[in-house]
């Protein structure tokens, strides 16, 4: 064995395999490589920190193996190194450069803007300044068929997007991106698997790092084909609401048919007999045309019922009935009173023609030839008659009929089978009505020698409209009764009686219909008060109720000749019942509601005049009460009414003497905690009350006028604070205003507008304006038409008050609205209040459909926030964050951070 160096040589017919030291180092250096290879893949997953330790392991190991060769020869040693360094620098090198490019990005964004991207319900991505997706939400890649993690670094133009408008060219995207631009309402669709279209509405914002450079675009996509999916899904559920109210109608109609009719006899019922003849009375009486009562009834009906039984008894009324509709004109209309008695109203027939009819019809009655069919017993029928006409100024169809029935017992005293008329003044005293003295019958017909007044002055003292007595014949009663319960030592009530909102009515659904309403209601109070004359006369003998219409939707109400006015309020509930029950016109469901005051002789005053104004005192405090309230005057409601004046003389002065200011409370949106939008809500400091509270003097300022110009405060200053806030640096902060509904009618308000905003050089998209449903829905097409223009301009526009009035979401998918406001009423109990939560629910659900936001006013504790947050409802607005505040206070709630102000929300922890 020949030795040379630190080499040996082994002969080669030793057994075994022999490895060198050089073999045993390249082959140890081959496996580190192989094992770096066979692991390569799964360090893929490893984070990059961790893959940078790797490659330097490698060059360590590198490092370890350059140890072993130190056995070798030296004139070897250097080229060994050099090979074994450059190995593993290469292979360091080799996985860092693979990794680099396997990067992650939407790894590295931070986890709380994944989540939050997550939950929003529109598609949103976050592109490079190479249209490259950094990242992407659930809802975006559930769009484009694909997982959110596999979107990163995908181009966003590549998943074949089509432009809605030919005349755009390139993508919204690649337009914001190259002219660092932001894009709004852009359009642009994707084909489905099915072949169809699904149109999106695109808006593109350049994100920027913190040193102002551009990173990127954040891109936004609204489902546009799915939103009016559902909508069209809306508008059908609400076809078949409307065809299953229309089917009801239907049936209600017929059943309304079957409840006018008698069953046995198939003529109108008392019922349906006044409600259809109030109208031809009225028009009668306006017109000064004739009309005609006759009243009937079968002669010892009792009898026959005794003798015969009540099924023969039924025979001849039905037989009476049939005998009735054959004497008479083919268009006059046959009433079953009640029992054996039927009454018939007859239009353009005057006394002498009415008396000729009805003994035309005892007549025929008379020669009825009826047998028992029992024993064939012959059983003699006959009538008696009493007429009463027009002529003689009834003061109500009731009245008319009242006449007709007493001269009908006047021939069933006197005789009966024979046709008696009523004319006044004729014969002695036989009893008395309401209001009437000296009232007789007569026997023989009727001469037209009574004297008439004449048509003008009917019209002078009668309402056209409604046929009642006017205002003045109101006063001229009030003089009297005071008269007569001074001489008497008797008690009267005044009332006026005045429906709310009536002018709604007229500008919604037209005058025709208005004057209708009036009518009816007109005709709801007559049938009250004939109703309670029974209440009245219980200890009231002499007691007297009319009714008058003062003017527009206002009535009078006046009770005289009482020994006590205990029962007043029990009236004004059973008018107050009837009014607000629901009425059917052309097709439109209304329904009413009223305020009433009430004045009392002696005890509120011992003149008309004061009575007048101590009744219209009370019914002005009644209307502040609410809805369906009545009011008794006191001395205490007179000097509030003086205070109430002072207020209004204050209040006119507090502009130019600067005590007004404006507080401001803040809105919290759930989802990212921040405040984007305060509202702007007016307050009072008087120098001698103080603090005076806006439900104190808002209503003055309505009633007065003055809520136009303090809205031009409120809206100018408003805009001031705008500009301020912008200038030290919030300038993404906008300022909510009300408009109250007299501001919203002027003419100039759109000049007004545009003048705050020019004169304090705001972005108009800072200014939102906030008004009422019922505002709007006052006068729809007008409203429109300023909303379209207000929103034109880049104001928004939010419904302030939802639920409160009487449209829907529905009605106002034609208003260019971004928000709905659930009103306050509705948060309160909305834990507790099973209606409340569902009412919530549905507004939400139905806004979001529509692209609307929801904002919850009135948000006070944390369970309201929890349950709002499971809705999810959008902002909230109340104290569990803060109540309305000065502007300095306003900038400090401001300058918190964004962290603080999630933690609030979230802890439900109120400002301190």
């Amino acid at each position: 064995m020949r030795t040379q160096g630190t080499f040996h040589t082994v002969p080669q017919s030793c057994t075994g395999t022999y490895i060198s030291p050089l073999t045993k180092s390249y082959g140890t250096a081959q496996s580190t490589l192989q094992t770096a290879y066979r692991y390569r893949d799964r360090m893929l997953n490893i984070p990059l920190s961790l893959r940078l330790t790797t490659g330097l392991v490698v060059l360590m190991i590198g490092s370890l193996l350059l140890g072993e060769t130190l056995d070798f020869h030296l004139e070897n040693l250097a080229g060994i190194i050099t090979a074994m360094t450059v190995l593993g620098v290469a292979i360091g090198l080799f996985i860092i450069f693979r990794n680099h490019h396997h990067i992650d990005l939407a790894a590295l964004a931070p986890t709380l803007l994944k989540y939050t991207l997550d939950a929003l319900p529109g598609g949103v991505a976050l592109i490079n300044n190479r249209e490259r997706i950094v990242i992407a939400n659930k809802a975006f890649a559930d769009m484009v068929g694909s997982k959110s993690r596999k979107l990163t670094g995908i181009s966003l133009s590549s998943f074949g997007w089509k432009q809605a408008n030919v005349y755009e060219e390139e993508l919204p995207w690649t337009v914001s991106t190259r002219e660092d631009c932001q894009l709004t309402e852009r359009q642009v669709y994707l084909v489905d698997d099915n072949g169809e279209r699904v149109l999106y509405a695109v808006n593109c914002a350049p994100t920027r790092d913190p040193r102002g450079k551009r990173s990127g675009v954040m891109v936004t996509f609204d489902d546009i084909t799915s939103r009016e999916a559902k909508n069209d899904q809306l508008e059908g559920m609400l076809g078949m609401l409307k065809k299953s109210r229309d089917e009801v109608r239907r049936q209600n109609e017929i059943l309304q048919e079957l409840a006018t009719r008698d069953s046995l006899t198939n003529c109108l019922n008392r019922r349906s007999f006044f409600d259809k003849y109030e109208t031809v009375f009225r028009a009668a009486q306006r017109n000064a045309h004739p009309l005609a009562c006759i009243m009937t009834d079968i002669d010892l009906f009792k009898s026959i019922n005794d003798r015969f039984g009540h099924k023969q008894g039924d025979d001849v009324i039905l037989r009476v009935a049939e005998t009735l509709h054959q004497s008479l004109r083919s268009t006059d209309t046959v009433c079953r009173y009640g029992g054996e008695e039927f009454c018939i109203l007859l239009p353009g027939i005057d006394l002498d023609s009415a008396i000729e009819m009805s003994e035309r019809a005892r007549k025929n009655i008379a020669q009825i030839d009826f047998t028992c069919a029992h024993d064939n017993t012959r059983i003699s029928i006959t009538s008696s008659f009493g007429v009463a006409t027009i002529d003689h100024r009834p003061e109500s169809l009731g009245e008319l009929i009242d006449r007709a029935d007493r001269a009908l017992y006047y021939s069933k005293r006197t005789g009966r089978n024979r046709v008696t008329a009523w004319l006044p003044g004729q014969f002695d005293r036989d009893t008395q009505v309401s209001g009437i003295q000296g009232i007789t019958v007569q026997a023989t017909a009727a001469t037209n020698g009574s004297s008439m007044p004449s048509e003008t002055a009917i019209l002078d003292d009668f309402d056209i409209l409604t046929g009642l007595p006017n205002r003045k014949e109101f006063h001229s009663s009030i003089v009297t009764a005071v008269q007569s319960c001074r001489t008497n030592r008797q008690h009267a009530s005044v009332m006026m009686l005045d429906l709310d909102m009536f002018n709604r009515i007229n500008s919604v659904l037209g005058y025709d219909i208005g004057d209708e309403l009036l009518r009816i209601v007109s005709h709801r109070i007559v049938e009250v008060l004939r109703s309670t004359d029974s209440v009245a006369r219980l200890s009231d003998l002499n007691a007297v109720t009319s009714i008058y219409r003062l003017g527009g939707d206002e009535f009078g109400i006046l009770l005289a000749g009482l020994d006590c006015t205990e029962f007043t309020g029990e009236i004004v509930n059973r008018i107050i019942s009837s009014i607000t029950s629901q009425i059917d016109i052309q097709g439109h469901e209304i329904h009413l509601s009223c305020s009433t005051g009430i004045s009392l002789f002696p005890n509120d005053g011992s003149s008309a005049d004061t009575l007048l104004k101590n009744a219209s005192t009370a019914l002005y405090y009644a209307k502040l009460q609410g809805k369906n309230h009545y009011q008794f005057y006191d001395e205490e409601l007179n000097r509030d009414s003086v205070e109430s004046l002072k207020l209004e003389n204050d209040l006119r002065h507090a502009i130019e003497r600067n005590e007004l200011d404006l507080h401001y409370q803040p809105k919290i949106d759930l989802v990212t905690g921040k405040v984007h939008s305060v509202e702007a809500l007016l307050r009072w400091r008087h120098p001698e009350i103080g603090m005076i509270p806006p439900d104190e003097f808002i209503p003055v300022a309505e009633n007065t006028g003055l809520i136009t110009s303090l809205g031009y405060w409120v809206l100018e200053t408003a805009c001031r604070q705008i500009r301020q806030w912008q200038d030290a640096g919030y300038s993404e902060l906008s300022v909510a205003v009300n408009l109250s509904a007299i501001q919203f009618r002027q003419s100039d308000l759109l000049e007004k507008i545009h003048n705050a905003l020019e004169e304090t050089g705001i972005c108009a998209h800072q200014l939102e304006l906030e008004i009422t449903e019922s505002t709007i829905m006052e006068d729809i097409d007008t409203a429109a038409f300023i909303m379209r223009t207000l929103h034109s301009s880049g104001i928004r526009i939010s419904i302030d008050d939802f639920g409160t009035g009487y449209s829907s979401l529905s009605h106002l998918k034609r208003f260019p609205i971004s928000t709905v406001k659930v009103d306050r009423s509705f948060i309160r109990d909305i834990t507790s209040d099973p209606d409340d939560a569902v009412i919530v629910g549905a507004i939400i659900n139905m806004a979001h459909n529509m692209g609307l936001r929801v904002i919850a006013e009135g948000v006070e504790t944390q369970e309201q926030l929890d349950f709002l947050r499971t809705l999810q409802c959008d902002e909230i607005q109340g104290f569990l964050f803060s109540p309305p505040v000065p502007h300095q206070e306003a900038c400090t709630l401001l300058d918190q951070s964004i962290e603080a102000q999630q933690r609030c929300v979230a802890g439900g922890q109120a400002r301190p």
